[in-house]
């Protein structure tokens, strides 16, 4: 539980720079986490730079606080979510995803490995290493993204490419409200 003070200028070569979830709840109502990183290790991991969720049974509900410079390497610069995350409040931005490669390298701001749902708060101002690829929230294949609120807005890839949400092919983007600015969805069908 998050609701006031800073973590910062953590580290972890796997998972969550900042926070990591193996099995369990984490809340965050308020404070800051901030400049952490989850680099490349020997395997190629670095999932959730600010906030990793682990497994499939846990969950990350965001009502408050902010998110930002924190980077990964391959999924989620600023948060990683094998579980369920709802987002109500709260900014994550200034992120970044340093993966250069061709399939991976998804959700400069938010990684979505299980189900999301965002009702309000800000994804906004993330960046991806890669070129021509939406650089907000990446929503892996099977998974869902129900968006009913909310901000994303300015993300970028490395070629100045803005974009807002990125579909794995088999990937559920339910979109009721909330704002995408641009409106771009990007569906790729071999991820």
């Amino acid at each position: 539980y998050l609701d006031s003070g800073t973590i910062t200028g953590c580290r972890t070569d796997y998972w969550g720079g900042g926070v990591c979830v193996d099995v369990g709840q984490f809340y965050m109502t308020g404070g800051t986490i901030s400049n952490c990183t989850a680099p490349k290790a020997a395997n190629d991991r670095g999932y959730g730079g600010g906030v990793c969720i682990k497994t499939a049974g846990s969950k990350f509900e965001m009502s408050g606080g902010v998110i930002e410079n924190c980077q990964a390497y391959t999924f989620g610069g600023g948060v990683y979510v094998e579980g369920d995350f709802t987002m109500s409040g709260g900014v994550i931005w200034k992120n970044k995803l340093t993966w250069t490669g061709a399939n991976q390298g998804k959700g400069g701001g938010l990684w979505i490995g299980g189900t999301a749902t965002m009702t309000g708060g800000y994804i906004i101002n993330n960046n991806l290493s890669r070129p021509s690829c939406p650089a907000g929230v990446g929503i892996g294949k099977g998974c869902t993204f129900n968006m009913q609120g909310g901000i994303i807005w300015g993300n970028t890839a490395s070629d100045g490419f803005i974009g807002g949400v990125q579909q794995d092919g088999g990937a559920y983007y339910n979109k009721t409200g909330g704002l995408v600015d641009p409106a771009i969805d990007l569906t790729l069908e071999n991820p």
